[in-house]
């Protein structure tokens, strides 16, 4: 059994399976394996920092003993041959892309592109794939050892550092998505949800939405992108609890209630992105989802009405087609159809008008 975990996973990819994974992706043989050599260490190093204490450990130990146990390595071939099997390798990996990464998904498909020197597209597609393989080489790893979640915690953090020694550049990669060594600066950013969601119990409740809450904004909302729920369905949800079950909790001087421990522009970019962006969600993704289809135009009305509702967050950002653009990405066809639409409803006369002053006509 080979001592690093990285070079045992590069040999789950030999024979076909990198054929395979091209097809499955649509990308070429050589630009696959570059992308998959560019990968896998960092999603191992996602790995490596969910174990770097005995919360993640566990959380990561009880994963892999429930479903991922290894047998997935036998049964590549079929897996990746395409059809239902490769859609349920790809979902369940969504999954795991979400609690390993969160909000760094994007900018580890970028560094993946960019080091592969591929398409970004065939890296949102390629990594789903290979998480659940990831998963389940850890899981043979740590039962073929009989590890415990400390051993597996030890044989990680071995990882870590012998990664560290050989190559200081992914050294730095394991750090940044998993922690790594700290300084002051990096307190803000502790990772205080593990793969199960558990928080820290030294921080006041109201600390840990504080940084819960911003996790859950995208840098711009991309229409032709899936995204877990918990970017459309989380802020509603935790806004909701913190109205209903948060009211006799204690509060930090200066604030009068609970949803209010939380910035403005946290509270009104969430809600542009859940409650108007991700009106549009799915627009892009195939062919026939496009505003040039009269079965999706009822999403102009409900986009433009959802506007009037959140006003407020408008008037905050002093939102202007143009400014609005810069958070959420849509087909260039079907930008101009939104923009068409917003213009003539709200009697706007450029990109660059204020829409606050127009929504009430």
């Amino acid at each position: 059994m080979p001592d690093s975990l990285l070079s045992g996973l590069a040999q789950q990819f030999g024979g076909d399976t990198i054929g395979q994974l091209a097809g499955l992706i649509g990308g070429d043989q050589d630009q696959t394996g570059r992308a998959v050599a560019a990968a896998l260490p960092m999603l191992l190093g996602s790995m490596t920092g969910a174990a770097q204490d005995s919360g993640g450990a566990n959380a990561l130990f009880g994963a892999l003993t429930k479903d991922h146990d290894g047998s997935i390595l036998d049964m590549l071939g079929p897996m990746l041959a395409g059809g239902y099997a490769s859609r349920a390798l790809g979902s369940d990996g969504g999954r795991i892309l979400g609690h390993i990464l969160g909000n760094k998904q994007p900018a580890v498909e970028q560094t993946v592109a960019k080091s592969a020197g591929i398409p970004a597209g065939l890296v949102q597609k390629l990594l789903p794939i290979l998480a659940p393989i990831v998963m389940g080489y850890l899981g043979r790893r740590m039962s073929s050892g009989g590890l415990d979640a400390g051993g597996l915690g030890s044989i990680l953090g071995g990882e870590r550092e012998q990664v560290k020694k050989q190559d200081p550049g992914l050294g730095g990669i394991f750090d940044i998505l998993g922690g790594g060594s700290k300084n002051d600066d990096d307190d803000e950013n502790d990772a205080i949800l593990y793969i199960n969601g558990l928080a820290r119990p030294t921080e006041p409740w109201y600390e840990t939405v504080r940084k819960v809450a911003p996790r859950l904004i995208l840098e711009v909302y991309d229409t032709t992108r899936s995204y877990f729920e918990e970017y459309f369905n989380g802020w509603p949800q935790l806004h909701e609890a913190l109205e209903k079950h948060a009211s006799k909790l204690m509060l930090p001087e200066g604030v009068d209630s609970p949803v209010d421990i939380l910035p403005e522009e946290i509270q009104h970019r969430l809600w542009l992105q859940c409650d108007v962006f991700d009106v549009m969600g799915g627009i892009g993704q195939m062919d026939e989802l496009t505003l040039e289809h009269a079965d999706e135009q009822y999403r102009l009305d409900i986009f433009m009405n959802a506007l009037i509702d959140h006003k407020e967050s408008v008037a905050f950002f002093d939102l202007t087609l143009e400014k609005m653009y810069t958070m959420l990405v849509i087909p260039e066809k079907d930008k101009k159809i939104l923009t068409e639409a917003i213009m003539k409803r709200f009697d706007i006369s450029s990109i660059g008008t204020p829409m606050m002053a127009h929504l009430d006509r």
